[in-house]
């Protein structure tokens, strides 16, 4: 039975009900309150409400189920990680998830990176921020984000090193040869990651449709922002337009596959030749900075790597010493240009 309590200027309602725990929530008006109770009433009595009985296993299944319902389905590699984190602390419920229990749960997994530890706080924080929002859940995120301090301050979870791993065309090479009579077409995918700078995902979600042959340039649909997700041209320069030309029209995209597939691909190659740490996402770094040492300035670079932050494109850029004898190249132009925009410098194009 719900009952409404004023409290100064506000009300605040209080709901038990045999079987549950105690609900209640504050409220400015006496009508909002009135409007929740009822709501409330109903929710428990169809058994919707009993949230503070939620374990964190029962957490996970909701969020992934509510995500795909409002159409955000929750990316395969995130949703592996928060399964992993629903196996490890399923059976405790939101509020057992103390200080102790986390930094127990993150540094007990010692067989990975800090930073693949940081990627396991950062999804649960979502998962409990989303469960807070979308269906009132109680989650103890004082004591979360206590744990994330401590985990920083000592080193148990901690941001990604900068990797400045330049690739060769001789890796490129040896890696395309391992495959023989492969179902992905290496030999064109790698190049054409090498000459355009694209995201592997962005490679793989290219269309027919989308090419514009008089300017040789192709409509990248949904690509990355760090806001929303837009469509934007981007120029298929070099080999990349003859790779593209080359390829057989068998389906609605120009490379039928999966970028994941072809991640794990380059990954067993890598193992299999003796190459040391080599990642396919290696290549996007190549190609930009290559780009760099070729002349092209920043927005240009920006039109094929779909950077907007020049933070993170500085990133992407390892030139290398000994490439200053073949002259100043684009580092002088970028850095000047960092200085003088401060961060950003918007990007404009044709339609």
């Amino acid at each position: 039975m719900a009952v409404i309590q004023k409290r100064g200027d506000s009300y605040r309602v209080l709901i038990r009900k045999k079987g549950h725990a105690a609900v209640s929530k504050t409220f400015k008006t006496k009508a909002l309150a009135e409007r929740w109770a009822r709501d409330a009433e109903y929710k428990i009595d169809e058994g919707k409400f009993a949230v503070d009985k939620a374990t964190v296993a029962d957490t996970v299944e909701e969020y992934l189920k509510r995500m795909a319902q409002i159409g955000k389905p929750v990316p395969y590699n995130k949703s592996i990680i928060v399964r992993r984190a629903a196996t490890d602390l399923g059976d405790k419920r939101l509020d057992q998830l103390t200080t102790e229990v986390l930094v127990d749960w993150v540094s007990g997994k010692r067989d990975i990176l800090p930073s693949t530890r940081q990627q396991y706080v950062i999804y649960l924080r979502t998962v409990l921020t989303t469960a807070e929002t979308l269906w009132e859940a109680r989650p103890d995120m004082v004591s979360y984000e206590r744990a994330v301090r401590f985990m920083r301050t000592h080193g148990i979870i901690a941001e990604s090193n900068v990797r400045d791993r330049r690739v060769s065309d001789d890796e490129i090479s040896t890696i395309v040869d391992h495959f023989t009579n492969a179902r992905i077409p290496y030999e064109d995918i790698l190049p054409f990651q090498l000459a355009s700078a694209f995201r592997i995902g962005e490679t793989c979600r290219l269309r027919w449709d989308d090419i514009h042959e008089a300017d040789r340039t192709i409509l990248i649909r949904q690509r990355k922002h760090p806001r929303k997700k837009r469509d934007e041209i981007a120029p298929l320069l070099g080999v990349a337009w003859d790779i593209v030309q080359r390829q057989p029209r068998t389906s609605e995209f120009i490379f039928p596959y999966k970028a994941d597939s072809v991640s794990t691909g380059v990954t067993i190659a890598v193992a299999a030749t003796g190459i040391e740490d080599l990642h396919l996402h290696d290549i996007r770094h190549e190609a930009i900075s290559r780009l760099f040492e070729q002349g092209y300035g920043i927005t240009e670079v920006q039109l094929c790597s779909g950077h907007k932050d020049l933070k993170m494109l500085q990133r992407y850029l390892h030139l290398r010493p000994a490439d200053l004898h073949n002259g100043p190249v684009a580092i002088r132009r970028y850095q000047e240009k960092i200085e003088a925009a401060g961060n950003v410098i918007p990007i404009t194009r044709a339609a």
